[in-house]
């Protein structure tokens, strides 16, 4: 089930106030060893992995989430993968994620005018995945993170530039963005016990 009836609305309407070419840093940070991004256009993107860690997730539900958000195409289909792209998880939910990758990257759901968006985003979580992930993780990865790495090519400006940076940078691009991000998030991922998500799947049906 969507969020909202609109959230498309909202997506671009994000895209549109926080552009994405401002997550290509424009100079080097003095204060910083990390990329000096917009933090006013992106405020939850992050470099340490600890600041984006969730304790508990439901990662049947909550890919059992993403099967049907993919099913159902648009902009924001591949959101809820992209949305547990930087969490420990284990190489049989990797493996899921690769062959969810495969079935949907080309596939009706995400062609057309929000192809771009789309493909930046589901190639970036499975850039993360492979990158963040243990050696087990990057073994069951390797073939999708291949795939990912041949379509920033694929894609017009800034996307190309953008993923391109992502799936290669020596700085791993980690977290919700912003608050449209967030939001789903919190409305896709499941887990028991954590107020700010989906308690089960249920609950994402009754929602």
């Amino acid at each position: 089930m969507r969020l909202v009836i609109g959230l498309l609305t909202l997506f671009l309407g994000t895209v549109a106030i926080a552009r994405p070419d401002q997550l290509l840093p424009t100079a080097a940070d003095p204060d910083s060893s990390e990329p000096n991004l917009d933090k006013q256009a992106f405020p939850y993107i992050y470099f340490d992995r600890d600041q984006v860690l969730l304790q508990g997730i439901d990662f049947d539900a909550t890919l059992r989430i993403a099967e049907i958000e993919l099913e159902q195409g648009g902009t924001d289909s591949v959101i809820t993968i992209w949305a547990i792209r930087d969490q420990i998880m284990s190489p049989a939910t990797a493996a899921r994620i690769s062959d969810l990758y495969f079935q949907y990257i080309d596939g009706p759901g995400i062609q057309g005018s929000t192809h771009d968006f789309s493909v930046w985003h589901f190639a970036w979580a499975i850039g993360n995945i492979y990158r963040l992930g243990d050696d087990d993780v990057k073994y069951v990865m390797q073939k999708a993170y291949a795939n990912a790495l041949e379509r920033p090519k694929t894609l017009g400006v800034p996307f190309s530039a953008i993923l391109q940076k992502q799936l290669t940078d020596k700085w791993i691009y980690m977290g919700d963005a912003h608050d449209t991000g967030r939001a789903y998030a919190r409305a896709h991922i499941v887990i028991p016990g954590n107020p700010l998500y989906l308690q089960s799947f249920d609950d994402y049906v009754a929602k």
